[in-house]
C-alpha cells in the first residue's frame, strides 16, 4: 500500500506540473504555450487513476479524485522536464525533507526528470516509469 501511495503521488506530481496551466483555461493547447505541461494530466498505476495538475510552476497530484499529499515544482525545457517534490501530506503538510527524515514510507524520490512528446508524459527514476496522457 505504501509502495502504491508513493507511485501514485510521483505520477500525480508529474501530471501536475504537466498540465499545471490546464487549470487556469482551456486544456487544449493553442500552440501559442511556452510551457508544454499546461493543463491535466493523466495516468494509471497499480490500478489508480492519477491525476497531476500544475499551474505556474507548481503541480499537485491526486489519486482516485482525492489529493494524494503531494505537491512541488517544476521546470521544463524543450520537452524536457524536472520536478522536485517539496511537500508531503502526511496528515497535515510537511516539507518533503522533514518527512523523509521521519521515516516516512513510500516517498517517492525528490526530483524526477522526464520528457514531453505531444500529449504524452514519460517521467522515470530509476527502474519507475510513470507515462501520462494530457486530457
Amino acid at each position: 500500500m505504501k509502495n502504491t501511495f508513493k507511485l501514485f503521488g510521483i505520477i500525480a506530481f508529474m501530471a501536475v506540473i504537466g498540465f499545471s496551466f490546464s487549470a487556469c483555461g482551456d486544456s487544449k493547447d493553442d500552440g501559442n504555450s511556452s510551457d508544454p505541461l499546461k493543463g491535466t494530466w493523466t495516468g494509471q498505476v497499480e490500478g489508480a487513476t492519477m491525476k497531476l495538475v500544475a499551474a505556474d510552476g507548481k503541480f499537485e497530484v491526486e489519486q482516485n479524485g482525492n489529493p494524494s499529499g503531494f505537491r512541488g515544482t517544476y521546470t521544463v525545457s524543450g520537452n524536457t522536464v524536472s520536478i522536485t517534490f517539496t511537500e508531503v501530506n502526511t496528515g497535515t503538510w510537511i516539507t518533503y525533507d522533514d518527512a523523509k527524515e521521519a521515516g516516512t514510507d513510500g516517498l517517492p524520490p525528490k526530483n524526477i526528470d522526464g520528457t514531453i512528446n505531444g500529449n504524452n508524459l514519460k517521467l522515470e527514476a530509476g527502474e519507475l516509469v510513470l507515462d501520462f496522457t494530457k486530457i
